[in-house]
């Protein structure tokens, strides 16, 4: 039993009742803690986070939106690059405001009053957005490199998942993918195991290659193909690069997906035809994949992100054309 003289004596009473305050806010601190997690972004950078977000801001609609909200995330607003959020009704049948997104404006821009006055708990960004450091200052941040190299587009949604907490939602989502993927596969009309692929995004007079940059690459390369060596032996990590109309002829390879790119309003078949037809008449003649039957025309808006819901749109196609 406690001497009762001690809390007779005032400066005795001062230091038991500040030693008390201390050990409630060490205590308090310890709660705090416990809520938080250090884990390393796709930059290599170490950052605290909560261990369960509650108030998410995505500011890359293109690369993140998507994917954090069909994995659960409780995403409250997102930065956009149309209208509305990129492909989002394209992926899953509402708008972001249907989905309890508030409209954070376009990427080319920040309120980071209006992102502040959300009191998010974290923000996820993308290198490509450029400098993040501002937005420190709001939650704690954490980075994917989506463009960075072609392996962190394939990393990108299990680090998340790992990072954000919510890897039993990645699990389930991944086992239905990949059951899906193994009934494609069995209907393809070419052996995947050695055989190549590529993707071409078309444009006015512009050809980019895509050797990795979303749906369209897990897919391909999860079924199995490959890139062809001319590909692969380019120097650069950088998912996409152009070529010239000269070089149409390489593109042969056992699956080729063709696309408008990912900002193009029109995302249809015939558009892409048409694109090609008007900078290079009688194309067709020139891809000896288009006389193959070993071309897929694909939505270049849908098929760049990196979400599950987008890798099913790409099987959908691919079994239109082979199932």
């Amino acid at each position: 039993m406690p001497d009762a003289t001690l809390l007779k004596d005032p400066a005795r009473r001062d230091v038991i009742a500040g030693l008390a305050a201390l050990l409630g806010t060490a205590g308090e601190h310890a709660f705090a803690d416990a809520s938080l997690k250090t884990v390393v972004d796709q930059t290599g950078r170490s950052t605290t986070i909560p261990k369960q977000p509650q108030r998410v801001i995505s500011l890359s609609d293109m690369t993140l939106t998507a994917p954090l909200y069909e994995l659960g995330v409780p995403v409250i607003g997102s930065t956009r690059t149309r209208d509305d959020l990129h492909a989002f009704q394209e992926l899953f049948g509402l708008t972001g405001k249907e989905a309890g997104i508030e409209d954070l404006g376009l990427n080319t821009g920040y309120d980071i009053e209006r992102i502040a006055a959300l009191g998010p708990d974290l923000i996820v960004t993308d290198t490509f957005n450029g400098a993040f450091g501002a937005f420190e200052q709001i939650a704690p941040v954490y980075v994917a490199n989506y463009f960075g190299a072609r392996q962190n587009v394939r990393a990108l949604n299990p680090q998340i998942a790992a990072a954000l907490g919510v890897q039993s939602r990645f699990e389930e989502l991944n086992a239905a993918y990949r059951a899906r993927l193994n009934r494609v596969a069995e209907k393809l009309e070419v052996n995947p195991n050695g055989a190549t692929w590529i993707a071409a995004m078309v444009s006015d007079g512009d050809i980019v290659i895509g050797r990795a940059g979303g749906a369209f690459s897990i897919v391909a390369e999860d079924l199995g193909f490959r890139l062809p060596d001319w590909v692969e032996q380019l120097n650069s990590e950088m998912a996409f690069f152009p070529i010239s109309l000269e070089e149409l002829p390489r593109i042969n390879t056992d699956l080729v997906f063709f696309m408008p790119t990912y900002f193009a309003a029109e995302q249809s078949q015939q558009s892409v035809k048409a694109t090609l037809e008007g900078v290079m008449p009688g194309w067709e003649r020139f891809v000896p994949a288009v006389r193959e039957g070993h071309v897929i025309y694909i939505s270049g808006s849908v098929s760049i992100v990196p979400a599950f819901a987008a890798a099913h749109q790409v099987l959908d196609a691919i079994e239109a054309q082979w199932g």
